[in-house]
């Protein structure tokens, strides 16, 4: 819980800093709604969970705005799979992370009715917790076992990532209603560092075979307020 309590604190600060410099002419908003992330895995169902965003636009020039602010998500993966080395293992990640939306915004029509957003999400892994159990060869005796492990890997993965995102938004007078997805772009590193040394189900793992479900997608489904 006080973990939470200083990842809310944090955010808070960042809102105060965004607001002190935001212009006259900008306008501000605040969103809050649940989000998922998934992509070709045997997946046990859709876990939603929450997403907040804070975030402030600018006019360039006629319809076409810029857009930046801050954001917060979480994810869970709840997996079931077959690897090359195991019988099934079940996997579940959960992760936290803060990103910092730079987009371009398009007002269709410039009637400030619908927004197109597209541009890069610059993000920073909070925590990361992963909890593995299954059938996993042992080298040592040169047959399958039942083993399992659970605890925060966040040392072991990629701190700072990008996506690209396209957005959707709905105005309605103050009242938002915005669909996003985030597709995340690898960066040729190891995702999951030397996790594999230090996690009992080795090249068995779910999480490590399929290189940290780094190519998962996040979808969210918001509702906004514009502040001003």
């Amino acid at each position: 819980m006080a973990l939470i309590w200083r990842k809310l604190l944090w955010i808070a600060f960042l809102i105060i800093c965004i607001s002190s410099h935001a212009q006259t002419s900008s306008r501000l908003f605040l969103q809050a709604g649940l989000g998922f992330s998934g992509n070709t895995l045997a997946y046990k169902g859709t876990n939603f969970k929450p997403s907040v965003e804070f975030g402030m636009d600018k006019r360039i020039v006629g319809s076409l705005y810029v857009y930046t602010g801050i954001n917060f998500y979480q994810t869970l993966h709840e997996v079931d799979e077959e690897t090359a080395f195991s019988g099934t293992v079940y996997s579940e990640f959960d992760r936290s992370v803060i990103g910092l939306p730079i987009l371009l915004r398009y007002s269709v029509g410039n009637r400030n009715l619908f927004y197109t957003d597209f541009g890069i999400l610059p993000t920073y892994l909070l925590n990361a917790n992963l909890r593995e159990s299954g059938e996993a060869f042992d080298y040592n005796i040169l047959e399958f076992v039942n083993k399992e492990d659970e605890g925060d890997i966040t040392e072991y993965l990629n701190r700072f990532n990008f996506s690209f995102r396209l957005a959707q938004t709905i105005n309605y007078q103050r009242f938002q209603f915005v669909l996003s997805v985030d597709i995340p772009v690898s960066s040729g590193r190891s995702s999951t560092g030397n996790l594999q040394e230090n996690w009992a189900l080795g090249t068995s793992s779910n999480f490590i075979a399929n290189g940290g479900f780094i190519n998962s997608a996040f979808v969210a489904f918001k509702f906004g307020y514009r502040l001003k």
